[in-house]
Parts: structure tokens; C-alpha cells; sequence
């Protein structure tokens, strides 16, 4: 997804940017994570151990909508535990 995605927000074409959305949406996110033999590994494992995740700030992250995308699910998944 690209731009497209922002202008039909701003357009109003609400619909047409949901389509686009859903269209360039993956089904399945992986998360590769580094092992460096460092103690940065133990907090690395601790997460799966705990079922959490860690999130780069949207600023370090070199696809945007890939983070848009993590955002959006990661929101969907706290709101539907509420």
C-alpha cells in the first residue's frame, strides 16, 4: 500500500481506501527476531515466554505500512479482550 491509502482518506472516499486496506492487508504477520548470544536474547525470550511483543517507534520502521498494518491489529486484538 502506498499513499493511495491517505489521499482517498482525505478525499472522502472512505470505501475505496477500506478496499484498498483490505486488499494489501496480510493474512499472516511473522516476527523475526535477532538471537546475538547477547543478555539482549533473555528479554527476547522472555516476551514468547509471556505472549507480548515489542513495537519499533513508527519512526524506525522502513515500510510505514507495515506498521499501520501491525497498529491496526494489534488495537483490533486489545479492543475485542475488552
Amino acid at each position: 500500500m502506498d499513499m493511495n491509502y491517505i489521499e482517498l482518506l482525505f478525499e472522502g472516499k472512505i470505501k475505496e481506501a477500506e478496499s484498498l486496506r483490505i486488499s494489501e492487508n496480510p493474512s499472516i504477520l511473522y516476527k523475526y527476531v535477532f538471537l546475538d548470544g547477547t543478555e539482549e536474547d533473555e528479554k527476547r525470550y522472555t516476551s514468547l515466554r509471556n505472549n507480548s511483543m515489542w513495537f519499533s517507534k513508527g519512526s524506525d520502521v522502513s515500510e510505514w505500512s507495515d506498521y499501520v498494518h501491525l497498529v491496526r491489529k494489534v488495537l483490533k486484538i486489545l479492543k475485542s479482550q475488552f
